[in-house]
């Protein structure tokens, strides 16, 4: 069995596939029909399909709905937990976000990081920048590195402290970025400080 989703076959894993497939083809009710099928076998990853393709169509409230029926059936995927959090914090549930980012923090193999990464995105919402920038000083995982640096850059920005935002933005520029997406990263950055210049009067 594949334990990240809760698979039991390989025919279950290429049809846990094809949901996330229509989901992202823009295909929303044949992903939730998909999603359906999964549910019917008890495989974790039918609410985040269904909930996906909910947040598709446009309807929030019942993607939060989906997943927290996940949890209560599968309170050890901690996806489903994630994901629930994050839905919850587009809703500006922020505390309902950071309950569900917490008990995804203890599920067994939880990326940590991406959680951290995600109750900071929270935090920032909600105007906490300190609890936030807290947060991201545990996010170490390299995949990570960007989202993770550009969420400080405007934390910085937004507490008055441009200066060290334009300090992280150089150091980003002479990291040594890897993957076909470097110059699309560095051109991210680049933009990035060109914003902060102009907010500070100096472009």
């Amino acid at each position: 069995m594949n334990k990240k989703y809760g698979l039991a076959s390989e025919m279950e894993e290429a049809i846990t596939g094809l949901g996330y497939a229509l989901v992202d083809a823009g295909h929303y009710q044949e992903a939730l029909d998909v999603a359906e099928s999964l549910k019917n076998k008890g495989i974790y990853s039918a609410y985040e399909i269904a909930a996906a393709a909910y947040v598709g169509k446009g309807e929030l409230d019942q993607a939060i709905k989906t997943l927290e029926q996940g949890v209560s059936r599968n309170p050890g995927y901690w996806i489903n937990w994630e994901l629930l959090g994050s839905y919850r914090s587009d809703a500006g549930d922020y505390s309902g976000a950071e309950k569900a980012y917490l008990k995804g923090q203890k599920c067994e193999g939880a990326w940590i990081d991406s959680i951290y990464y995600n109750r900071a995105v929270a935090f920032a919402r909600n105007g906490e920048s300190e609890r936030a920038m807290a947060l991201l000083d545990k996010v170490v995982d390299p995949e990570l590195d960007e989202a993770a640096s550009m969420l400080r850059i405007t934390l910085l920005t937004d507490i008055g402290r441009p200066d060290k935002a334009l300090g992280l933005i150089d150091r980003c520029l002479k990291k040594r970025w890897h993957g076909p997406d470097k110059r699309a990263i560095l051109k991210r950055f680049k933009q990035k400080r060109k914003w902060i210049l102009n907010y500070m009067g100096q472009d």
